[in-house]
């Protein structure tokens, strides 16, 4: 599994449990993770690149090149490091 499924997994996992309660930039990002995820084409084209990230340098490149002009698409505006961190 990917590193974006598992975090949508957990994510998920956790907001059904009732563990955490998303704030609003976090629920709009994992509602985003899974829109694009059920996506055949977005999700495999994602896939294929993100097998590639083996450093933080590359997953920062893979969000600059693949996530956010997704997210700018559907008129979401995060960051790189909204992204990249735990807590919103």
């Amino acid at each position: 599994m990917l590193i974006f499924e598992q975090i949508y997994c957990i994510i998920l996992q956790s907001v059904k449990k009732g563990l955490i309660l998303l704030k609003k930039p976090r629920r709009e990002i994992a509602d985003f993770y899974k829109k694009i995820f059920s996506n055949a084409i977005f999700k495999n084209k994602i896939q294929e690149k993100a097998k590639k990230v083996v450093t933080k340098k590359d997953l920062r490149k893979l969000i600059r090149e693949e996530i956010m002009p997704l997210m700018k698409k559907e008129n979401l505006n995060y960051s790189e490091e909204d992204l990249l961190k735990k807590k919103l």
